[in-house]
């Protein structure tokens, strides 16, 4: 497992906008869940109808359409794995998921198919992406997070292809197949999780298609009038949603080891899917079960033998039974009428009380690691941030603020005072945070040396700027260190551990 810890964090360094989350459908059949469409359009809505007014108080020239996208979606973006969207569904108290609290989450790993994993199976250090309803396609929240982050680098490379000339359609097959190759071969899916997820590849074509939809084609969401931008339309996530998201139902491929682990918890689904809950999900997938792009060119992919063929990873092909085709005749796309939106207003209202009702807390953060000077060292911060009052993460959730942190270790000691952006998880009592799934802070220190400080002398004061990074409960830190003894002296110190 050690090459899919480094190859994580590689990824997480050098890949803008990675999603790298795994979901599981498999254990949410038969929890009941209602619709989130309507307030994750509210939230879309939100976030647009802000950008589009910063636009157009703006005193330079109309921007092009596709200018507003741009700062669209670095507006619902962050830099890596996790995305706005997928950390405010995993933790709003205005959309219902599985699981949701720790009684969930305690039967949710119970049941999921990734329960058997190794202990330092890196990969699975991160959370899983809890399930939600868009109309009635049921996916896991990472399925957003790559909707709107590969689904904009997909875009912009469209983009580019079209503008040196190529034809629209034959830029999309371009680009999916480059979506394929990340999955497949690159710092994504396959070799960090062991999972080709052809529901991420989805997700990442109609990610696509929704940047186009915003600033071009016969329909496009936003338009110039009078010098002023405004939306023409409502955002609607159900439009780009498919049951090809859903991975119970789309054939994903996994690697040889985790399958091993996988498969003989699927045997346990067979009885489920033959029961009549599982047969009229599949019958409502069916009606809008259409031949993707991504489906045509994954067929391909097998036929020419460069992926196997996934029949054997379904649940169908575990339990023995016939496996479904990858689409059926008959089945289009769902339509949907455009959205009121003067329906959105109330949404949109709950979803801005909610941030307002966002006192400060204390939360208690740690690490352990080698540090330099210092060498085997702990430290313990406070951090103050936000936080909605009846909020509970055992996934994920987001804290940002200043922090105290204190360091002590066989050689040397510290103090550091900073500021972080935090996405983890919180113990029971919501005040401990349990496990860093990705932080970034940057901070100030005074540190102290003694005993045997690793490249250093005892008895030295030093003071300085430092960086501190962890994803997966990894943690590194860099720290430009100054002797205001008056020697002028200044040390790189750096440092690798666990927590934040």
């Amino acid at each position: 497992m050690r090459r899919a810890a480094i190859a994580l964090l590689v990824a997480a360094l050098t890949v803008p906008g990675l999603s790298a989350l795994e979901t599981d459908q498999y254990a949410a059949w038969e929890v009941p869940l209602a619709d989130a469409a309507p307030m994750v359009n509210a939230w879309f809505n939100r976030q647009l109808a802000a950008v589009v007014a910063e636009a157009n108080r703006g005193k330079d020239a109309p921007r092009p359409a596709c200018w507003i996208a741009d700062r669209f979606q670095a507006r619902i973006r962050y830099a890596a794995i996790f995305h706005p969207i997928e950390v405010w569904c995993d933790s709003t108290g205005l959309i219902e998921r599985y699981p949701d609290g720790w009684a969930g989450h305690d039967a949710f790993w119970r049941r999921t198919i990734y329960r058997d994993h190794a202990a330092l199976d890196i990969s699975l250090w991160m959370p899983l992406g809890p399930t939600i309803r868009i109309g009635e396609v049921r996916i896991g929240t990472d399925k957003l997070a790559h909707f709107v982050s590969l689904g904009w680098q997909s875009f912009v490379r469209y983009r580019k292809l079209v503008a040196d000339g190529v034809d629209p359609d034959m830029a999309v097959d371009t680009v999916i197949r480059w979506q394929i190759l990340g999955e497949r071969n690159l710092l994504l899916g396959y070799r960090t999780s062991g999972v080709f997820s052809t529901s991420d590849l989805e997700a990442d074509y109609r990610g696509l298609l929704f940047y186009r939809d915003l600033c071009e084609g016969p329909d496009p969401v936003l338009e110039l009038v009078g010098g002023r931008w405004r939306i023409r339309r409502a955002i609607d996530i159900r439009r780009y949603v498919t049951p090809e998201w859903d991975e119970s139902y789309e054939p994903q491929l996994f690697r040889p080891g985790r399958w091993k682990r996988i498969r003989p918890v699927l045997e346990g689904y067979c009885e489920t899917l033959d029961g009549p809950w599982v047969k009229a999900l599949w019958r409502r997938y069916r009606t809008h079960d259409t031949l993707t792009p991504v489906e045509r060119i994954v067929l391909g992919e097998i036929r020419r033998g460069r992926l196997p063929d996934l029949g054997r990873y379904t649940i169908e092909g575990v339990c023995g039974r016939p496996v479904r085709p990858w689409s059926y005749e008959g089945a289009a796309e769902a339509e949907f009428p455009p959205i009121d939106p003067a329906s959105l207003e109330p949404l949109e209202a709950r979803i801005a009380a909610e941030e307002e009702d966002r006192p400060r807390r204390t939360f208690v953060l740690w690490r352990a690691g080698w540090y330099s000077p210092a060498g085997p060292a702990g430290s313990v911060a406070l951090l103050m941030a936000p936080f909605r009052r009846d909020q509970h993460c055992p996934e994920s959730c987001e804290l940002d603020g200043p922090f105290l942190q204190l360091t002590a270790g066989l050689a040397g000691g510290g103090v550091s005072l900073g500021w972080t952006q935090f996405i983890g998880r919180l113990h029971r009592d919501d005040r401990t945070m349990a496990e860093a799934s990705l932080a970034w802070g940057v901070k100030g220190t005074v540190l102290r040396t003694w005993g045997d400080p690793w490249g250093e002398r005892p008895e030295r004061t030093f003071v300085g700027p430092g960086f501190e990074f962890s994803v997966a409960r990894i943690n590194l830190e860099l720290q430009a260190l100054w002797a205001p003894d008056g020697s002028g002296d200044w040390s790189l110190a750096w440092g690798i551990g666990f927590g934040f």
